[in-house]
């Protein structure tokens, strides 16, 4: 893999869409922000295990790179901003909600074999669970099947782009399950009080897999090669020592596959 070639390639591609008006903005959408479920045929869950180099194989073609467009003078460049991963032969995208902020800048999707593929919509969000559906141009994809309920313990594996290291794979384990009591707004404007809502709870996995910045979206993998969970970001515990911070441990949240799922309407009936 070479990240500059790769780069000059996307920088290309990018001007060349947008200069053929086939891109979608930012800000159009995060106007699709409110769509909360979408239906999808999505993959079956696989039951053969993947060793490790045949995942790597198996699953990159399914991995995409998101793409932002940014302006400098009359040029646009390609910043390779996250993770993505097909979940539908017609080019449904899972990954993270905190990608799409208002801006008037464009959104991609580049694959493993180089195609620069324009984001079209948002299908889906969930904004508390930082978790998003969307729609690449196209058909005829290769689709991750996305599985609920891992145990804590089991092995995973990550592929994700960390600070444009393209395609890398980390392994780990799920070193825990969790959910988190989301915050509510009570109360008229400028006097809301902000409660702790117990019955509308996210979900959530720690693994010990490494990931980092450009991660944020990427497929954590089962043994089977379904996705899990989403990774989504980093936390460190830290002491301050004489004058000294020192890192004891980082927590690596991801969002469990279980959001995903409850995003896809019922209606929508798994390939066979």
């Amino acid at each position: 893999m070479n990240d500059q070639s790769v780069q000059a390639f996307a920088d290309l591609q990018v001007n060349r869409l947008i200069q053929s008006d086939r891109g979608t903005t930012l800000d159009d959408l995060a106007e699709q922000l409110d769509r909360k479920t979408c239906q999808l045929q999505i993959a079956k869950e696989s039951r053969d295990y993947l060793p490790t180099p045949k995942l790597y194989t198996s699953r990159a073609p399914s991995v995409v790179v998101l793409i932002i467009s940014r302006k400098h003078q009359d040029h646009w460049h390609a910043t390779l901003a996250a993770t993505g991963f097909v979940i539908s032969e017609d080019g449904a995208v899972a990954t993270n909600r905190h990608l799409l902020r208002k801006r008037d800048e464009y959104l991609f999707a580049l694959t493993f074999d180089r195609r620069l593929i324009p984001i079209t919509k948002v299908l889906a969000s969930n904004e508390k669970n930082d978790a998003a559906i969307l729609q690449m141009e196209g058909s005829g994809f290769t689709p991750i099947a996305l599985r609920s309920g891992v145990a804590v313990g089991a092995p995973i594996r990550i592929l994700s782009h960390p600070k444009s290291r393209l395609f890398t794979l980390t392994q780990g384990i799920v070193s825990r399950r969790f959910s988190r009591a989301a915050l509510s707004t009570n109360g008229k404007e400028g006097e809301e009080q902000r409660r702790i809502d117990f019955s509308n709870t996210t979900k959530w996995v720690t693994v010990t897999a490494d990931f980092g910045k450009g991660s944020s979206g990427a497929p954590v993998f089962d043994r089977f090669g379904n996705a899990i969970a989403v990774a989504t970001s980093t936390s460190s515990i830290t002491v301050e020592r004489d004058e000294d911070s020192i890192s004891q441990m980082v927590f690596r949240d991801c969002v469990a596959a279980e959001v995903f799922l409850a995003m896809i309407e019922p209606t929508s009936q798994r390939g066979q």
